[in-house]
């Protein structure tokens, strides 16, 4: 064998030792041309080999995003306040009104949202003992029943109970403000009534627990009476803050009794609710003059 190889000349021995060199050269040659191949046919591919991570289906993903939904509180809504301002359109409607009340219903009209001549409020006067005053009105100072059987107002607002609430108990406070509620349907019959509730307070006059007591007996009542010309407005939520309280841009300086932006709100509120004259010609009665001689005017 060895004497074989030594006969081989030397340009076929340099060929033989290149055949496996070429041999190495056209296998990687043909390795990078499958390659290459490869890559072209699912270039559009939708699978990415390069970002395994990113390869989600869309059920996944709203997993995810279910799943970091319940992680993260929902934000707080924040409600803008409307706007309370009286246009001459709700002036208008106000003109046709009478007050009876106490300090509160009597500021409506002091503060120019209804007209003087038909403020029968003062200060002081409470469901129990209104007929302890004198109304001043027209020259005239006399009982608010003799002022109603007057005027024969389309309207009347009634607005009282923050002198009730700490000398009454809830009971006499409603059939205090039903009887009165009854004499004036006598003077005035043909009138629609307005009932506002007891307003809120910021101060330590009285507990706003108890106003609210006060406030839902008298809607109680007048929802058992039935009568369709009482109209029972109720604007306390937008008056109170989050601490139950009468909010403190409404509040004069007392505490107790409303700043004229507490004032809009509340007059915006009742216009709100749409109350209109409704009665019929079947429903019309005769006045009648009122019997005053029994009361004793103290004030």
């Amino acid at each position: 064998m060895h004497y074989k190889c030594t006969d081989v000349s030397l340009k076929k021995r340099f060929l033989i030792l290149c055949i496996p060199l070429a041999a190495a050269i056209i296998c990687t040659a043909c390795n990078n041309a499958y390659a290459a191949a490869f890559s072209n046919d699912y270039a559009d591919s939708d699978i990415v080999y390069s970002q395994p991570s990113e390869t989600y289906s869309s059920e996944s993903e709203d997993s995810a995003a279910i799943g970091a939904s319940t992680d993260i509180s929902e934000p707080e809504i924040i409600v803008s306040e409307p706007d309370y301002t009286i246009t001459d359109e709700m002036y208008k409607y106000f003109d046709e009104f009478a007050l009876v009340g106490d300090s509160v219903c009597s500021g409506f009209a002091s503060a120019g949202y209804f007209p003087q001549k038909n403020n029968l409020a003062r200060p002081s006067i409470a469901a129990w003992n209104i007929h302890q005053f004198l109304i001043t009105s027209d020259d005239l100072s006399t009982d608010v029943l003799v002022h109603l059987y007057n005027k024969q107002p389309k309207y009347v607002l009634f607005s009282m109970g923050l002198n009730d609430v700490n000398l009454t108990t809830k009971n006499q406070f409603v059939h205090n403000y039903i009887q009165l509620l009854y004499q004036c349907r006598q003077a005035s019959p043909n009138s629609e009534f307005i009932i506002m509730a007891v307003t809120p307070v910021r101060s330590k006059f009285c507990k706003n627990e108890k106003i609210d007591e006060y406030n839902q007996a008298l809607a109680d009542a007048f929802e058992e009476i039935g009568y369709k010309h009482y109209h029972f407005v109720n604007p306390t939520d937008l008056l109170k803050g989050k601490d139950n309280k009468l909010k403190e841009e409404y509040a004069f300086e007392d505490g107790t009794h409303l700043e004229m932006s507490g004032m809009r709100v509340c007059l915006w509120y009742m216009y709100q609710q749409g109350i209109e004259y409704s009665f019929t010609k079947d429903e019309m009665k005769t006045p009648q003059c009122p019997d005053i001689s029994g009361y004793e005017y103290l004030y």
